[in-house]
């Protein structure tokens, strides 16, 4: 399976905006910038080094990280 990067589909991007599209590399650039932010986000939270914060209340526990805001829920 392809590792996905942010520099990789930035390239791509790039790459499709570059010259003329087919109706299919129309489709293709519009779901890269639509994915974009979230592989951005997979990078950031991936590279954090958790500083974990446990929320008080509700029936579970739960912990959030005060750098990215990943969550985590013990029940």
């Amino acid at each position: 399976m392809v590792n996905v990067t942010q520099e990789s589909l930035a390239a791509r991007i790039a790459e499709l905006e570059s010259g003329p599209r087919s109706l299919k590399e129309d489709f293709a650039l519009q779901a890269y910038r639509m994915l974009l932010p979230y592989v951005a986000e997979r990078e950031k939270k991936s590279a954090c080094i958790h500083d974990w914060w446990i929320e008080p209340g509700g029936e579970g526990r739960s912990t959030i990280c005060l750098k990215c805001g990943e969550r985590k829920f013990h029940g």
